[in-house]
């Protein structure tokens, strides 16, 4: 599911021109960073 999102997103970042992609960048790290926040929160820490 996420990954077809994702395939979505670079699909049409590469449609568009290099303008309308900038936005990405800016929330790629957010994404990544609470997915990797959910993945600490489920893991318990031993």
């Amino acid at each position: 599911m996420l990954i077809r999102i994702l395939s979505r997103i670079l699909a049409s970042a590469l449609r568009r021109p290099a303008p309308a992609a900038t936005p990405s960048p800016t929330f790629y790290p957010i994404d990544s960073h609470s997915l990797a926040t959910r993945a600490n929160r489920e893991v318990p820490h031993v």
